[in-house]
């Protein structure tokens, strides 16, 4: 779920909360070698300025899977941080491992951390914490973790690169442990909608 904030501009990082009303925010990934990262698609758009709402699809699962985000509480208003609650799936898009999330973000300069938790519908609350460091207007780096979605399962992580290139960013990610450590690539846009 966390994977879905990147998007947008580089230099605006996870500061960029929810999808504008009129866009359209598009993430994708594929892994060859990663079961839960072997395709994933997003698609979002905003409904209000601080609510945006979408769908996601993942070959593990192979289903769809509703997603959205409210920011209810903003750093603009004076507070130290920003709020943002939603509801989407965990690693892998399977009905077991979605569920309601809370997240805080906390920005200082070009670096932006999140944490928060996940409460899954098998019944698991689930650690998140998160980042991104903008190098450049072009370049930025993006780490997640979260804690094991399943019984037994073990911490997550999860590094990227992210590049701009033209319209879009393009991320190489590395993701451990998971079955298997291998890596993935991404890839992010956003449009208007026409007459908007």
């Amino acid at each position: 779920m966390i994977q879905s904030h990147q998007r947008g501009s580089l230099d605006v990082g996870y500061r960029e909360f929810t999808v504008q009303v009129g866009q359209v925010a598009l993430f994708g990934m594929v892994s060859g070698n990663s079961e839960e990262n072997r395709a994933k698609l997003w698609l979002r758009t905003g409904l209000t300025p601080r609510l945006d709402i979408g769908a996601g699809y993942s070959r593990m699962g192979n289903r769809f899977s509703l997603i959205t985000t409210w920011h209810p509480l903003s750093s603009r208003e004076g507070l130290p941080f920003d709020v943002l609650m939603g509801y989407g799936f965990s690693s892998a898009n399977v009905r077991e491992q979605e569920g309601f999330y809370t997240f805080v973000v906390k920005s200082f300069g070009n670096l932006a951390l999140v944490t928060g938790f996940e409460r899954l519908r098998n019944g698991r609350n689930i650690g998140v914490l998160a980042g991104s460091w903008i190098l450049s207007q072009d370049t930025g780096l993006m780490f997640y973790l979260h804690t094991g979605s399943m019984p037994g399962e073990p911490t997550l992580y999860n590094l990227a690169l992210i590049r701009r290139v033209g319209e879009w960013q393009v991320g190489l990610w590395w993701f451990h442990p998971s079955k298997e450590s291998t890596v993935g690539l991404s890839f992010t846009t956003q449009f208007r909608l026409s007459g908007r």
